[in-house]
């Protein structure tokens, strides 16, 4: 589940840089290794009829002009997530094809006339090598493109002439002698794959994380015939980081391997670059933020914090309720003897509606529970507590707290908010991580899962 906050224009242009980087690298590298080996062609009959049509080169150089466009002209975080990943998979499929199966194009350029088109095509032929063939990324693109831009304008005139130029784009690259059939039929096959897996979209972690795979993986190639131990270490860390821009790009916090509190050992060294990061960020959080590490109390039953030092677990009451919200580190020992219930979240990502309301079920019936104990009142006995915790202690406890307050307390979403920030915790819930409408939504789903179960009971 993802908001409809809009971003600034340096957010929309970091994200361009960001991504024409990763780009960049990728393409120039693969044209490299092409470079140094003698490769072949793969041609159809068809392939035998190619001819140039000078004028082509206008569709075809505006690739990227349209590349920089979408990101530009975009300005929900939504649309922005989702072409960044989109284009980003794009660049690791094409560019892990480059590599493992390296064409190059066959037929020789003719002699051109015209001033004009000599330069364009000498320009073209001084940036884009004969290599990077199959499948071809500027037909993966336009393809991306002719599915984005209904995201883009409502206009259907301007709708339909923008998809027939990024048809014409498709076209330009085999009436420009840069591509065979093979590299446009592949580069559709991508595109159209791409466009039908990626309709929703992750946090950018999920981006960043592929392209450091993606990275990664470009070192393990360039290691391979130069020193064996640190091209396995590139293919290890390739893996781990890919496994993981997974895990956020589904939204699957549970395939961290996290069971009753405690991390799987096979799981927890797949992903043990992003866990031993993690766990660096909760100390150094703790060691030079120490206020971090306080509890808030939002109501007498219901407290919020971080995953807690050893030695501040005894600042817990005896009767505590433990509701861990993490995927990414172990509960303290300590906690998982008594009453504890792990509900993995990944952090940064905004979780699902689905996750939210199966959280808030079990949190409303445990303070329930707790306030119903042999029929005491609340007031004459200890008060027994539910300690509700992410890692940091910065979002996703107090997400849960919010939608509590909103389902209990009748409040309105930013009154919820202003309720939280005012108890002085290290609260982080913008409207960036779920605007009001999605908490409304959400809040409603948890009302109607509370009910049903009372009618079950």
């Amino acid at each position: 589940m993802f908001n409809d906050s809009c971003c600034s224009l340096t957010h929309r242009a970091m994200l361009l840089s960001l991504s024409l980087s990763f780009f960049t690298s990728c393409y120039l590298y693969a044209n490299f290794a092409a470079s140094l080996l003698e490769l072949p062609s793969l041609l159809f009959v068809v392939d035998s009829y190619q001819v140039l049509l000078k004028w082509m080169i206008i569709p075809y150089a505006s690739s990227l002009l349209c590349y920089c466009a979408f990101f530009l002209l975009f300005k929900k975080i939504v649309d922005l997530r989702r072409l960044l990943a989109k284009l980003s998979w794009a660049v690791l499929i094409a560019s892990s094809v480059f590599l493992l199966y390296p064409l190059k194009f066959s037929q020789p350029f003719p002699q051109l006339d015209g001033l004009l088109f000599t330069q364009a095509f000498s320009l073209l032929h001084g940036i884009d090598q004969p290599y990077n063939q199959a499948p071809s990324l500027h037909v993966i693109f336009a393809v991306i493109f002719y599915s984005e831009i209904v995201k883009l304008t409502r206009n259907t005139t301007l709708r339909a002439i923008s998809r027939a130029w990024f048809a014409l784009i498709i076209v330009s690259t085999w009436f420009t002698l840069q591509h065979h059939s093979i590299d446009i039929i592949s580069g559709l096959a991508v595109g159209v794959t791409i466009n039908l897996l990626i309709k929703h979209s992750a946090h950018y972690a999920s981006s960043l994380y592929l392209m450091a795979g993606g990275l990664s993986m470009l070192a393990m190639h360039f290691l391979a015939d130069k020193c064996y131990p640190a091209m396995v270490m590139m293919a290890y860390l390739a893996t781990s980081l890919l496994a993981t821009s997974l895990v956020y790009s589904f939204n699957e916090p549970r395939w961290l391997g996290k069971r009753s509190g405690r991390l799987s050992i096979y799981r927890g060294l797949l992903f043990a670059p992003y866990l031993l990061g993690y766990q660096l960020t909760w100390w150094l959080n703790n060691r030079y933020f120490p206020n971090s590490q306080r509890l808030t109390k939002v109501t007498e039953q219901l407290w919020l914090g971080p995953k807690l030092k050893p030695a501040l677990v005894t600042l817990l009451p005896a009767e505590v309720s433990v509701f861990d919200l993490t995927a990414e580190l172990n509960e303290q020992p300590s906690l998982l003897t008594g009453q504890y219930q792990n509900f993995p979240l990944l952090d940064l990502q905004a979780p699902s509606a689905g996750q939210l309301a199966s959280i808030m079920s079990s949190l409303l019936a445990q303070l329930k529970s707790q306030a119903q104990v042999d029929g005491t009142p609340l007031a004459s006995r200890s008060t027994p507590v539910v300690y509700l915790h992410c890692a940091m202690g910065y979002s996703r406890c107090y997400l849960l707290a919010c939608l509590y307050l909103m389902i209990d307390r009748g409040y309105s979403p930013s009154r919820a908010r202003q309720y939280l920030t005012a108890l002085g915790g290290s609260v982080k819930l913008g409207a960036q991580y779920l605007s009001d409408n999605q908490l409304l939504a959400i809040a409603e789903r948890c009302k109607r899962a509370a009910l049903e179960l009372n009618n079950v009971t």
